[in-house]
């Protein structure tokens, strides 16, 4: 698969993701795929924990979070692994948020994802999602410094 082609993958799955089409992302991903974020295990309310299979994970991220925009900055990819950092306008339960997150993405031959870990500002994360108020933890995400890329 060309660089082209991963990129075009990755932004498969996160517009199945936004759509909250969980039949198309389970499509995208290999069987037994995981996926993780970069925080200590049930440390973020409502997100997948290690032990959830790629179904789980997928209707657990679904539920908690909405997909707005979405900005792409240019991936870095070797072979069939690749990272490439985004910027969401996402919700949870109304809330707004601008989420910044780096996926680091692994695929098999067939172009199906097998690997997804996502690093992000995990504390304000949690801020986010158990804010008593309801409201944001309302950290501004900076604009210099990310080139972007066209999305679909």
């Amino acid at each position: 698969m060309t660089k082209d082609q991963i990129f075009e993958k990755i932004q498969d799955v996160i517009a199945a993701r936004k759509d909250r089409d969980r039949e198309r992302v389970k499509f995208l991903v290999a069987e037994g795929a995981t996926y993780r974020v970069a925080a200590k295990d049930g440390s973020l309310p409502g997100f997948p924990v290690e032990d959830d299979d790629v179904g789980t994970a997928i209707d657990k991220l679904i539920e908690l979070i909405d997909y707005g925009k979405i900005t792409y900055a240019i991936p870095i990819v070797d072979g069939l692994r690749a990272t490439v950092v985004i910027k969401v306008e996402a919700k949870s339960n109304g809330v707004p948020h601008d989420l910044r997150l780096c996926g680091m993405w692994e695929f098999d031959a067939d172009g199906r994802a097998i690997s997804l870990t996502e690093y992000t500002d995990t504390a304000a994360m949690r801020d986010w999602l158990t804010s008593a108020a309801g409201a944001a933890a309302g950290v501004p995400l900076p604009q210099e410094n990310l080139e972007t890329a066209a999305a679909p």
